[in-house]
């Protein structure tokens, strides 16, 4: 998946904002904190009796951990289809290798490993599964070149 230029500036564009935002956001607390202690003051205050009771957490302990439990799910599925897309993968599954690409993989371990007649064995089943695979031509001419 090529990355366009439209997208390129729409990921930068919602990166500069981002940085405002937190920017504009840590520059108000510490105004806030510097010039208005008291605000700072009733501020912990409620925090305290209204989200961090403690008879309060513990009655609703299961219902936060549920919660918990969601954010965590939500985030990982969020995190690990923006590694798919971005590697691209988009469209098929990035959790199952097929098994051409899973050959060619054992083939060329065989290959850096420098065990070339077991590398041509591999490339050579492969090429009997597969008749026109680039990867596989291509690694046969070279080991071709090697004896």
């Amino acid at each position: 998946m090529k990355l366009t230029r439209k997208d390129f500036f729409a990921k930068l564009t919602c990166m500069i904002v981002l940085k405002l935002a937190f920017g504009a956001v840590f520059f108000l607390l510490g105004w806030v904190f510097l010039y208005k202690p008291n605000l700072i003051m009733a501020l912990n205050r409620i925090a305290r009796d209204v989200l961090f009771n403690d008879r309060s957490i513990l009655l609703q302990r299961k219902k936060l951990s549920i919660l918990f439990f969601c954010l965590a799910l939500l985030a990982l599925y969020m995190g690990m289809t923006s590694l798919i897309q971005s590697s691209g993968q988009a469209g098929r599954s990035g959790w199952v290798i097929n098994r051409k690409q899973y050959l060619l993989y054992i083939a060329m371990q065989d290959y850096a490993a420098k065990r070339y007649p077991e590398s041509l064995q591999k490339y050579s089943k492969i090429l009997e599964m597969y008749p026109n695979d680039p990867k596989a031509l291509e690694m046969m001419k070279v080991l071709e070149k090697q004896k």
